[in-house]
């Protein structure tokens, strides 16, 4: 569709008369979308949308919920062997290689490879964790000071909302 001279003026009038674009792209034989696009790079713009019943919208500030943080704990306490498992980079375990078909309940998890077939840690897990001692001291770290902060003020607030 090429936009001559004569498409333009037939635009701007619908426009100026406030025509919805629905009306305009229908009257021109192209999309709304198509129309709007045009009158956007025509310069054309219209006075802020209004609600229905042509009120104007309200100028008093939305109210903005407060955003949720949620710290994820353990459902029972880690057991004292991770916290005395020496801290390590995950490219320092020495792993087993055990296949998927291979892994057990106490068997550790940790992925290691980035093809298919995956293969696992395989060391002996600890405190029935997924993980043995060192993986799960990478995998269970305690929250930073600053999220630990947020999440007490989080249940402060929870604390103070019930009483």
């Amino acid at each position: 569709m090429t936009w001559t001279d004569e498409r333009i003026a037939i635009l701007r009038q619908m426009f100026e008369r406030a025509e919805p674009f629905s009306i305009i792209a229908r009257e021109l034989g192209i999309t709304r979308n198509a129309a709007i696009g045009k009158a956007h790079r025509l310069g054309l713009y219209r006075e802020a949308p209004t609600q229905p019943g042509g009120r104007p919208k309200s100028d008093k500030p939305k109210l903005v919920r407060e955003r949720r943080i949620t710290v994820v704990k353990p459902s029972k306490p880690l057991p004292p062997e991770i916290h005395a498992a020496p801290v390590i980079a995950p490219g320092e375990v020495v792993p087993l290689h055990v296949g998927l078909s291979d892994l057990t309940e106490s068997t550790c998890k940790w992925p290691f490879g980035t093809a298919t077939p995956y293969t696992f840690c395989g060391h002996a897990s600890v405190g029935g964790l997924p993980y043995c001692a060192a993986h799960a001291r990478i995998a269970y770290q305690p929250p930073s000071e600053r999220r630990q902060k947020s999440a007490d003020k989080h249940s402060l607030w929870h604390a103070q909302r019930a009483a």
